[in-house]
């Protein structure tokens, strides 16, 4: 069985002007280390950070058709 990881931190949001945060991105980087040493590496791995839905479904697709 093929494994993925799609990890997003998203630190800016235009729609909300005033709004960002802090230490997202640093997060999936975290996230990712701590899910690989407890799970392994997985096959299939997309690290996003500040990803437009768009991007985030693409990741999707990628790990789908791999």
């Amino acid at each position: 069985m093929n494994r993925f990881a799609i990890h997003a931190g998203c630190n800016k949001f235009p729609g909300l002007p005033g709004h960002d945060l802090r230490g997202c991105l640093n997060d999936t980087l975290i996230l990712d280390s701590a899910l690989s040493s407890k799970l392994g590496e997985p096959g299939h791995r997309r690290m996003l950070h500040d990803a437009s839905r768009q991007d985030f479904i693409m990741a999707m697709v990628e790990c789908a058709a791999a």
